[in-house]
C-alpha cells in the first residue's frame, strides 16, 4: 500500500511544482511570421538536440577508447618484419 501511495504523490507533486524551461545555448532568431507558440516550438527542439548531442558524447569518447588497441600494443612503425 505504500508504493501506490508514494507513487500518486510523486506524480501530483511533479505536475504542481513548475517545470523549468528547456532554452537552447543560443535561442532561434524570431522571423515576422513566426508566432510565440513556433518560436517556443523551434528553441525546445533546439535545446532537447542540444542535450542528446551532450549526451551522446561520453558514448561516443568510450566507443573510441574500446576501439583503439591497448597502450603498448600496437605496432609503432619501427620494428622490422621477419
Amino acid at each position: 500500500m505504500a508504493v501506490p501511495t508514494l507513487l500518486i504523490a510523486t506524480s501530483v507533486l511533479a505536475h504542481m511544482l513548475p517545470s523549468k524551461p528547456l532554452v537552447p545555448s543560443r535561442p532561434v532568431r524570431r522571423t515576422a511570421r513566426m508566432s510565440d507558440r513556433e518560436e517556443l516550438l523551434a528553441n525546445t527542439a533546439k535545446a532537447i538536440r542540444e542535450q542528446a548531442e551532450l549526451e551522446q558524447q561520453p558514448e561516443e569518447k568510450r566507443k573510441e577508447e574500446r576501439l583503439q588497441p591497448p597502450e603498448g600494443t600496437a605496432p609503432s612503425g619501427a620494428e622490422s618484419v621477419p
